[in-house]
């Protein structure tokens, strides 16, 4: 899809960004537990597994499983690591740590969103993600830069000038993957650079939409479409006029870690961190 491309076709892109998503705390209805949970909610099946955060020595790690128990390994300065094992439950938005071998019981507030968990100010990252496209995708990526090539058409009719358009650093696109098949995007962007004939471009795109997605080995695939996009087109620094395109749908290969996304197609590529 990548709305950058169909904006520089005539077709694609909305209104500025108004809020992000935030973490939301998850009602434990899913998973199972057993008498572990005895008195709390069922365990959420999306925490099952292990999690880990760049701490200031190393990797800071939480392994829980889907009978209720939880390991956590964080690493010291003298290059060792201190590790408890325990049980945890969960109950009206909160995790409750019950460690052993002299970790004291620690309540935490709790929220899983897309592909980051968050336990109080803490947000961890799924550790599989690297190694699962569809995994890793689910969360919300930032830009931190990228450009595109096009040619002076879509600003001139009739004309053939090849063009790099970069965003500048104030540019705010964000895409939100949620697990299954939304995408939420939210863009106030601008993009500029010269022509081969040394004229000046500029691209100022903004949106505010949602699609439907679709993950199948290294390429993201999108479709129905819905909000509002425009576009407005410069010239040497006068403006050309306004448009708001109906999207057209081509498809992204993408690259993603748990820290990063990069989306690149003939002619762009865009670089996203993870938010």
């Amino acid at each position: 899809m990548s709305l950058l491309v169909m904006a520089c076709d005539g077709d694609g892109a909305g209104e500025p960004p108004s809020s992000y998503e935030q973490p939301v705390a998850i009602p434990a209805t899913t998973g199972g537990g057993g008498d572990v949970n005895a008195g709390s909610g069922p365990i959420p099946a999306e925490i099952v597994g292990t999690w880990s955060a760049i701490g200031s020595y190393g990797h800071n790690t939480y392994t829980f499983t889907a009978t209720g128990t939880f390991s956590h390994v964080v690493p010291t300065p003298n290059g060792g690591v201190r590790q408890c094992t325990g049980k945890f439950t969960i109950a009206g938005g909160q995790i409750t740590l019950a460690g052993s071998g002299g970790c004291s019981p620690v309540t935490e507030t709790f929220a899983l969103t897309g592909g980051t968990l968050t336990l109080g100010s803490e947000r961890f990252v799924r550790d599989d993600a690297d190694n699962n496209p569809a995994t890793c995708i689910v969360g919300t990526f930032q830009l931190t830069g990228g450009w595109i090539d096009r040619t002076s058409a879509a600003w001139i009719q009739g004309t053939n000038d090849h063009v790099r358009l970069q965003y500048d650093q104030n540019s705010v696109l964000t895409y939100t993957f949620a697990a299954g098949d939304a995408l939420t995007v939210n863009e106030r962007s601008r993009l500029s650079g010269y022509g081969d004939s040394n004229g000046f471009y500029e691209l100022n795109t903004t949106v505010n939409a949602t699609f439907t997605y679709l993950v199948s080995g290294s390429t993201i695939s999108y479709s129905g479409g819905q909000g509002s996009v425009a576009l407005t087109y410069a010239y040497n620094h006068q403006t050309l006029g306004t448009s708001q395109p109906t999207p057209q749908y081509t498809p992204d290969r993408f690259t993603c870690t748990s820290t990063s996304l990069v989306l690149t197609g003939d002619g762009y590529e865009q670089k996203f961190r993870r938010s």
